[in-house]
């Protein structure tokens, strides 16, 4: 019978030890040359959510699958209640046909400003979603006619800088159910009604269920200033004004800027230039 000496076991060993790094010299050699640390991740991405699409060779990786539920989520959400506001829009007796309404949801100042800029003549209603809109860059000009912008309510908030305003130059515009918000010290006037083109004069412009907030105005003669004459059927309803410097100024040369006030609330003595009517329910208190 044969007996294994102390030198077989070592040579036993020596090649076990010589077959296992073989077996792991051609494993990291394989994954090396066929699987190449740029080629495990070839994933692509959707164009329209920007979701990760992994390739067919990639190993499952659950911070991607985790991501892309994310982005479905918030997507979904936002559907949901731009579908809310739409029901509240035909319900609400503002429009009779809504089919003839153009309709965008943006959820940030960039998308605000693309979806102004795709309405037609006639104008549409654009819904701001929740969330700060930042307009501290420059100001924000609206020139065309039939434009509203209606927020999700106070939670809504249009951010304007020390020297960044708000413009509306045609006719039958207006902001609804949003907060509009300044909050550093500033002489600008929050809200500008000016005249654009010839047929286009700020006219029949409504500001509705808006809670302006703008303390430390720093000298300015108002939060809204009008400088188009024809800037006729100004209302502003429902209105929380929350500043130093409560005032509507019409700067205007043959001064025939009118409109209405009503149902509305400021913290200091409401400045109301001639023509314009105050309505019911007003309420000012001294700040």
């Amino acid at each position: 019978m044969w007996t294994a000496t102390s030198e077989d076991r070592v040579n036993v060993d020596k090649g076990k030890a010589y077959v296992a790094v073989n077996v792991t010299f051609f494993i990291v050699k394989y994954i090396w040359e066929e699987i190449p640390g740029k080629e495990i991740y070839m994933s692509t991405k959707t164009p329209n959510y920007n979701l990760t699409l992994p390739a067919q060779t990639d190993y499952y990786d659950v911070d991607i699958f985790n991501e892309n539920y994310g982005i479905i989520d918030e997507a979904l959400k936002a559907l949901k209640d731009a579908q809310e506001a739409l029901a509240e829009v035909a319900t609400s007796g503002i429009y009779n046909d809504l089919t003839a309404i153009p309709f965008r949801t943006v959820r940030n100042s960039q998308e605000l400003s693309d979806a102004i800029g795709s309405l037609g003549d006639g104008g549409g209603r654009v819904y701001l979603m929740p969330g700060v809109f930042d307009l501290t860059g420059s100001n924000f000009s609206i020139g065309g006619d039939g434009v509203m912008l209606t927020g999700s309510g106070k939670g809504t908030v249009l951010k304007l800088g020390a020297n960044t305003r708000l413009s509306f130059l045609g006719n039958r515009c207006g902001i609804k159910n949003l907060t509009l918000t300044r909050e550093v010290s500033s002489t600008m006037e929050l809200l500008l009604l000016d005249s654009g083109m010839e047929t286009q004069f700020a006219g029949d412009f409504i500001m509705d269920n808006v809670y302006i907030d703008c303390i430390n105005a720093n000298g300015s003669t108002g939060f809204i200033e009008i400088t188009s004459s024809g800037a006729k059927n100004f209302r502003l309803l429902n209105t929380v004004v929350n500043t130093d410097q409560a005032g509507i100024l019409v700067n205007c040369s043959t001064g025939i800027a009118h409109g209405i006030i009503s149902c509305c609330c400021s913290n200091y003595p409401l400045t109301v230039p001639s023509g314009f009517t105050l309505g019911a329910n007003i309420n000012i208190t001294e700040g």
